[in-house]
């Protein structure tokens, strides 16, 4: 699987204002968050998510790329992408969302 196969349900890009505050044991995690360049609004959303889609896509930064970061950190791809989904899953189940949104790993 070559790539993250994510259900473009918004929810990581919804908690980016939580994700900025908290803290991590993980120093690799805590560094590209400090790099993080964009700013999360009132809601707690990313900036550049717009209509659920994020407006950066094809350019957005290392934490936001799964596939990318797996490989950063030299983790198994499928290892990473399970655990990816798992927590997308949980997101998704918490929030109530749609199970259309539900990430499926073949």
């Amino acid at each position: 699987m070559d790539e993250f196969p994510c259900t473009q349900c918004g929810l990581c890009c919804k908690q980016v204002g939580k994700v900025l505050q908290a803290n991590f044991q993980d120093s690799f995690t805590t560094f590209l968050l400090s790099k993080f360049p964009y700013k999360a609004k009132e809601d707690g959303s990313c900036e550049m998510l717009k209509d659920n889609l994020c407006t950066v896509y094809e350019d957005r930064p290392l934490i936001c790329n799964i596939s990318l970061l797996a490989k950063a950190q030299g983790r198994d791809i499928t290892e990473y992408y399970t655990e990816s989904a798992q927590y997308c899953n949980e997101l998704i189940t918490n929030a109530g969302l749609d199970h259309k949104y539900f990430v499926y790993l073949e």
